[in-house]
């Protein structure tokens, strides 16, 4: 990091460097929201996950922080150079009890790739496929927690 606080972009083939940063930024745009108290990211043997705080008295906000989760997830991966959010054309945020859950899937060669796969979760050719499935996937769990009032 420079001395702004900056960091340098991870090189192309840097792919958990450009995970990070597609992580880094739903973190960011979630802390960024008025009602939000904090937002951090931490990395498990699972995968990413993302956990937002928000105030008791703006519980009525918690959809509404997913739903900015949700964009600033797409939106991340769009503007990354080989992450995408696989299945983003058709259904690619699953509910959980506290949040939502998406698989991000590493793209090396644009030519060879399973587009089925991006873009819709899955392939059906499966093992079959001629095309490239994408080798480095992970999953990010983001969960918003309504804090307890006192």
């Amino acid at each position: 990091a420079d001395a702004g606080g900056a960091q340098a972009a991870p090189a192309p083939g840097d792919f958990a460097g450009q995970m990070a940063v597609v992580i880094a930024a739903v973190a960011a745009a979630l802390g960024g929201l008025r009602y939000v108290k904090s937002a951090k990211s931490t990395q498990g043997a699972r995968g990413w996950s993302i956990v937002a705080q928000i105030r008791a008295e703006d519980a009525g906000c918690r959809e509404a922080a997913l739903d900015g989760a949700r964009e600033a997830l797409l939106r991340a991966a769009r503007g990354s150079s080989c992450v995408h959010v696989l299945g983003h054309k058709a259904q690619p945020f699953m509910s959980t009890p506290v949040g939502f859950a998406a698989h991000l899937g590493v793209v090396e060669n644009e030519s060879k790739t399973c587009w089925n796969m991006i873009n819709q979760g899955f392939c059906r050719r499966g093992c079959a496929c001629r095309w490239e499935h994408p080798a480095k996937q992970t999953m990010v769990n983001v969960m918003v927690q309504v804090e307890r009032s006192k």
